[in-house]
């Protein structure tokens, strides 16, 4: 599977580190493009049953606010699990927003920490020992409005309100975490 697929992203961690922060790869599934997480069964360890239960729950999981969850595929050779989803190019929510900042008053407080966020967002953004190479940078030359905002946040509340109806609950819910 190796061999098929390209490096999206890859960590540049301890190994132990690498379960939370995986090597990604861009690949093909039936047609669709897809990322695919990798993590070693080596670093799994007593975490095996809440991995699985994490994985068995994203596959119950079926809502347009919620990454879509191809399934789970095993590389014996190398003793890894490839966790294959739905490949979104748009970098994450926290990446979004400091990119996207508010319009507020010039020279006010929140004008000035809206403009070092996003200066932080470019910088962790262009590095990219840290964060993918592969964002949709179109993204950039578009204005958003509040109700845009308001839109994005309903998505996400969309989203949450649906594994909430199914019994599920997120317990990580952070822009971080969220995707464009």
């Amino acid at each position: 599977m190796n061999s098929e697929l390209c490096p999206i992203y890859s960590a540049q961690l301890s190994s132990y580190y690498l379960c939370y922060c995986p090597q990604v790869y861009r690949g093909v599934y039936s047609g669709t493009a897809v990322a695919a997480k990798v993590t070693f069964d080596q670093i799994l360890g007593d975490d095996r049953q809440e991995f699985d239960r994490e994985f068995r729950v994203l596959a119950s999981l079926h809502h347009p606010n919620i990454v879509t969850f191809f399934g789970m595929v095993r590389d014996r050779e190398r003793g890894a699990l490839y966790n294959v989803q739905e490949l979104c190019t748009g970098g994450d929510l926290g990446q979004f927003l400091a990119r996207h900042p508010p319009p507020y008053p010039p020279g006010s407080a929140a004008a000035q920490r809206a403009a070092a966020a996003q200066q932080a967002a470019w910088s962790t953004h262009n590095d990219t020992k840290t964060r993918p190479s592969d964002t949709n940078d179109s993204h950039d030359q578009e204005v958003y409005t509040p109700e845009t905002l308001a839109g994005l946040a309903e998505g996400l509340l969309a989203g949450v309100k649906y594994m909430h109806e199914n019994g599920f609950a997120h317990r990580d819910l952070k822009p971080e975490n969220g995707v464009v």
